[in-house]
């Protein structure tokens, strides 16, 4: 959703939310990595940081106190590391390209 909004102009505030983004060429290689290795059970993929909404758009107002909208995702990539796995792409550089544009 965000991202949608973002490419169309339509984002209207920002939460001081923080989210670990992941480019989809990330998860896809991190994916391929975990077909051929021997782990089993769940595994988050993801970059393990996270951006703060608010300062992808610092113009934008801020809106606090959303219902059901958890305050921090962040994936825990501590297998996905130990298997070699780093994301290429940061969501920073990605904003910015869309932005740009």
């Amino acid at each position: 959703m965000f991202f949608d909004k973002l490419i169309n102009n339509s984002i209207e505030y920002v939460t001081n939310h923080e989210r670990d983004f992941i480019h989809i060429d990330d998860v896809c290689d991190a994916v391929i990595l975990l077909i051929s290795a021997s782990i089993t059970g769940p595994v988050d993929i993801g970059t393990g940081t996270t951006v703060r909404i608010s300062e992808i758009l610092p113009s934008l107002p801020i809106r606090n106190n959303l219902p059901y909208e958890r305050t921090k995702t962040l994936a825990n990539t501590s297998i996905l590391n130990s298997l070699g796995f780093y994301p290429k792409h940061h969501v920073k550089d990605f904003i910015g390209q869309l932005l740009s544009r």
